[in-house]
């Protein structure tokens, strides 16, 4: 309540000095206007200075020393939702490289899963057959049915490689003793680094029979089975290497040791095929000996002529 004294009521100012008193200031006639101190002035606080705005429906003035604490809270508020804005884009970034490579890799693994399945290798002693849905030509001669194994579809053991219990070159004998399948082109198999050189070629196995003569020799033949006929050429032109002599059952060791013995290879269609023979005492090849060199010489052509009827009967299936 007023008492009528010009008083700054929150600072504790004092009657303005000067002036005699006049009396309670009249009202405005104006609603909203500021009441007028005497002489027709307004009221002024203390030594002429305009009294501080707060109070009396004035707005409190912040001090000049006193940081804006409101601006300050929501600049650190703005900054905390910027920092996990962007930790949320990042872990979501981070699980994003983290799904693609797990996908990739899945990918990665399932193709090469896929493509080792498309290889023809088989199991055990057979060939695989090739897939339904390869299609290829049909062939039109025995050596095309037997020059890629998606035509050459007969089944490929070491019973349908060596098929006679005994073989008849002239008037040469040979009878078949035991016989192995090598998976893989093993190098239990192939001697001298002929296997490096064959599973770069992409070699399915390796199919090998023993067989004696009545003149005392042994003699093992092997056959390489691969995907083409131009992979197969390629083995028969290895400078180096030879198939092992297979010595098990009743077969005496033969060309142990690098002994001196006598070899022979060649190939038709996608089979290549080695041989070695020499003395069934295990001693080596003499020099003058015909019948170490004539062994290896004879089962080579007894293996071609048996893939060559292969290749007749596959061809006469796909004409019937």
């Amino acid at each position: 309540m007023s008492d009528g004294q010009a008083v700054n009521p929150e600072a504790g100012g004092q009657q303005a000095q000067g002036f005699p008193h006049q009396g309670p200031t009249p009202a405005s006639p104006f609603p909203g206007q500021p009441q007028q101190s005497g002489y027709g002035f307004p009221q002024q606080g203390g030594y002429g200075y305009p009294p501080p705005q707060d109070g009396y429906g004035y707005p409190p003035l912040a001090s000049p020393a006193e940081p804006d604490w409101y601006a300050l809270a929501e600049e650190a508020e703005s900054s905390s939702r910027r920092r996990k804005r962007m930790f949320m884009i990042g872990g979501g970034v981070l699980t994003l490289v983290a799904v693609a490579g797990i996908v990739g890799a899945t990918l990665f693994l399932t193709r090469d899963k896929g493509e080792a399945s498309a290889d023809p290798t088989v199991a055990a002693s057979a060939d695989a057959s090739p897939s339904a849905s390869e299609s290829v030509p049909a062939p039109t001669t025995p050596l095309e049915v037997i020059s890629n194994s998606k035509t050459d579809k007969a089944p490929v053991n070491v019973g349908t490689l060596f098929p006679s219990p005994t073989i008849t070159m002239g008037d040469r004998t040979y009878t078949k003793v035991t016989t192995e399948v090598d998976e893989e082109c093993k190098d239990v198999s192939l001697a001298n680094g002929l296997s490096e050189s064959l599973k770069a070629l992409g070699c399915y196995n390796v199919y090998r029979a023993t067989y004696t003569t009545a003149n005392g020799q042994e003699v093992t033949v092997g056959v390489i089975t691969f995907a083409s006929d131009s992979r197969a050429t390629k083995a028969k032109g290895t400078p180096k290497g030879n198939i092992n002599p297979l010595v098990k059952d009743a077969v005496t060791p033969f060309c142990q040791g690098g002994v001196k013995c006598a070899t022979n290879k060649s190939s038709i269609g996608r089979y290549a095929f080695f041989s070695i023979a020499g003395p069934a005492d295990g001693k080596a090849m003499a020099d003058k000996d015909k019948n170490a060199p004539q062994a290896a010489k004879d089962l080579i052509e007894s293996v071609y002529q048996t893939l060559l009827d292969r290749g007749r009967t596959g061809l006469a299936k796909v004409a019937g």
